[in-house]
């Protein structure tokens, strides 16, 4: 096996600023890194990122190759293709990104996802390691507005995005208030062991052509490191939030209804997605639903549900607002066939912003049965 090139104790830390606190030149950086002949790597030592336009400038001061540089990049930087590019044809050994931005929200709590963002970014991150770049991603974890559901959503990320060397931090004077002190360790735990097995190295190391044989020493050091009685537990709680934030397609057999006047004249969407968060101190459950919800995701939906309170969630909140087209059947069929449920867990479980929808479909419908009926399944039809 390569040796550890990435190995923190082996970096040469090039400063940004001068010892009176000045910013030092692009050039004077280029030159040192130009100059820079260790075993190891060498790094700009920088109180935040870079930003794509001084990258660029440092790449292209530098006479020669960039002989085992890692840049440490803003994270809008790595959307800069030229940057990039450039940095690949210089030499880099890697970039370096960190949790800021959207990614923060994104995968902190599955209500603010940021689903289009996030995919470029992803997209933007194989595209580097395709280069034959390394990426490096420094993720602090639990931190405020974080839940529980942070720490598999940051291995789908790290897995979809094929991030070469994943770090993890916490952070003791910006801790989350959605989970307990256990949960957070819990959580970290679980993920750190996740990241160090045999089929994660090599995952994240045979594929794409991003720095092979080092990326596998640095995951075999990570896995040296960790001890062994380091190892979480997949609680009920991220079981629950894996199940709930989905986005799936829709049938298209089933009569759809708009619940706003403007879609009448639009094809409904051909998908639903529900976004979830929770609050492991509070013992609550926020749920979102929107787009088009057809038999089956509604019975997944009230499935779902069920299995929070049995699990012991004590409150669960789900919103309509984003809801645009309901299933004929779901009037129909579902609201009939649940009556029961739905007042076992009145107490239980809120539904706001449903009112809209109840008013849409009485115009289209009528004061039907089925209308009432979802009406009187949904005592608490007031915009929270």
């Amino acid at each position: 096996m390569a040796s550890d090139l990435f190995d923190p104790e082996n970096c040469c830390q090039i400063p940004r600023k001068t010892e009176s606190g000045e910013d030092r030149s692009a050039h004077e950086i280029a030159r040192e890194i130009g100059e820079f002949a260790g075993p190891g790597t060498c790094r700009i030592d920088t109180a935040g990122p870079l930003d794509a336009t001084f990258a660029l400038k440092v790449i292209h001061a530098i006479k020669g190759p960039a002989r085992n540089l890692i840049l440490p990049l803003q994270l809008e930087a790595v959307f800069h293709k030229g940057l990039i590019d450039e940095a690949a044809r210089a030499g880099c050994v890697g970039i370096e990104l960190r949790r800021e931005g959207f990614l923060r929200s994104a995968l902190g709590n599955g209500l603010q996802a940021s689903t289009d963002e996030q995919q470029a970014l992803i997209m933007s991150l194989r595209r580097a390691r395709g280069l034959g770049m390394a990426t490096i991603m420094d993720l602090e974890l639990g931190v405020a507005g974080d839940d529980e559901g942070v720490f598999e959503r940051t291995m789908q990320f790290l897995r979809q995005a094929l991030v070469a060397i994943p770090r993890l931090h916490q952070n003791e004077k910006n801790v989350s208030s959605l989970m307990t002190a256990e949960n957070r360790q819990n959580g970290m735990d679980w993920l750190h062991n996740k990241l160090v097995r045999h089929r994660e190295i090599w995952r994240r190391s045979l594929w794409p052509s991003g720095k092979t044989r080092e990326t596998m020493a640095a995951g075999y050091r990570q896995r040296k490191e960790t001890p062994l009685e380091t190892r979480g537990h997949y609680t009920t709680t991220m079981q629950i939030l894996c199940a709930l934030n989905r986005r799936r397609k829709t049938s298209r057999r089933q009569a759809m209804l708009p619940v706003a006047p403007d879609l009448q004249q639009q094809p409904p969407k051909a998908w639903l997605e529900v976004r979830a968060a929770s609050d492991s101190t509070l013992r609550t459950l926020d749920v979102a639903v929107a787009g088009t919800l057809d038999l089956r995701g509604a019975r997944k939906l009230l499935e779902r549900v069920g299995e929070a309170l049995q699990s012991g969630f004590v409150h669960v909140t789900i919103d309509f607002s984003g809801l645009e087209w309901v299933s004929l059947e779901v009037i129909n069929r579902f609201v009939e066939e649940n009556q029961v449920r739905f007042r076992a867990m009145a107490n239980q479980a809120k539904l706001v912003n449903l009112q809209s929808t109840v008013d849409a479909l009485r115009q289209q419908l009528g004061d039907t049965e089925a209308v009432q009926l979802l009406a009187a399944a949904a005592p608490a039809r007031v915009t929270a």
